[in-house]
């Protein structure tokens, strides 16, 4: 299940490459340096959420407490081209991953092939303080502790896949909490083996097939459907979960405007011996991003907003949840 899940994203690199119906080259040859600085304001519904207004709740019912808070994160991203301007080397975040409203810092490489497409590898690694969960989620009429939750995986990216219209993603983590105690309170009851089913530790493989489309001048559709399994020591934890989303892309220079559409379903793998039930949920999600290049007459400086709202209704109340977020940045590219 998607516990906790961060919605925090930025236009930070996006360009229009993406969007052509022929590829074009990574960009001009020699390093790169491009930096954003975004101030954010968050709102979130959510039993799972870390916030200190979180960390009591008396009930296994929809959340109790709606929480807040303004943010300020920088990102960055510092990239090598070839002379030939086919290969490309980076790190900090992919213009890719965050035109699809996705956040996480990688280390990568990309190929163009003008017959076979663009492939993309990228690593990402466990970086800490930046995700955290309760120890146990589970824990009612107490403070709850907090404990870091790491992902650490590998992804690919293949754009115009052997030179059809098609992009074909996969994406593997390994997903480690610290300290795992969910379920352990003494007042639920329940046995090692029932505990056990609760682990979160594990693993999750993720596949999208994606494709672009011109609609109109300067507008395109981006369709893509989503599958994604984790693979949790828990078996009320692993997951199937199927993702329809939906992209609408207008470029008029010097704005860009994004639009993400998603919605999907998932269900554990076996019942939560809590609720005594497998855990069916419901997601959706929007995200609306703006950016206008040049502003105040700087070439290489661009103005950048985001609005996202999610939303998860489950047939356990305990796992609804809804999320928002609004923000306006920087972006600067030396």
């Amino acid at each position: 299940m998607h516990h906790s899940k961060a919605i925090i994203a930025s236009l930070l690199l996006m360009g229009t490459t993406s969007a052509q119906a022929q590829l074009r080259p990574l960009g001009e040859p020699g390093w790169d340096f491009t930096l954003n600085l975004s101030l954010g304001y968050v709102t979130s519904e959510n039993n799972f959420s870390t916030s200190d207004d979180n960390q009591t709740i008396t009930e296994f019912g929809s959340p109790e407490h709606k929480t807040s808070s303004t943010i300020v994160y920088p990102l960055a991203r510092v990239q090598y081209t070839t002379r030939d301007r086919r290969n490309q080397f980076y790190i900090g975040n992919s213009s890719e991953q965050i035109s699809n409203a996705q956040f996480q810092y990688e280390l990568g490489y990309t190929h163009q092939s003008p017959k076979l497409g663009e492939v993309t590898l990228a690593y990402f690694p466990q970086l800490p303080f930046l995700n955290s969960t309760w120890e146990d989620p589970y824990l009612l009429g107490a403070p709850r502790v907090e404990t870091e939750e790491n992902a650490t995986g590998a992804r690919i990216a293949w754009q115009q896949f052997l030179g059809t219209p098609l992009t074909v993603k996969y994406a593997y983590a390994n997903i480690d909490v610290e300290t795992e105690n969910s379920g352990s309170s003494a007042s639920l009851g329940l046995n090692e083996a029932q505990q056990q089913l609760l682990e979160r530790d594990g693993n999750a493989h993720r596949l999208e097939l994606e494709t672009m489309f011109p609609f109109a001048k300067g507008w395109f559709l981006r369709p893509a459907i989503q599958s994604t399994y984790r693979d949790a020591k828990g078996e009320a934890i692993a997951f199937t979960d199927y993702t329809l989303k939906m992209g609408v892309l207008h470029f008029n220079a010097p704005h860009t405007f994004i639009m993400n559409f998603e919605g999907g379903q998932s269900e554990t793998k076996e019942a939560n011996p809590i609720f005594d039930k497998t855990i069916e949920q419901t997601q959706y999600s929007g995200f609306f991003i703006y950016d206008y290049a040049g502003i105040f007459g700087w070439k290489n400086a661009s103005l950048n907003a985001i609005a996202g709202y999610t939303q998860s209704d489950a047939n356990v109340d305990f796992y609804n949840s809804k999320g928002l977020i609004t923000s306006v940045g920087m972006t600067y590219r030396f």
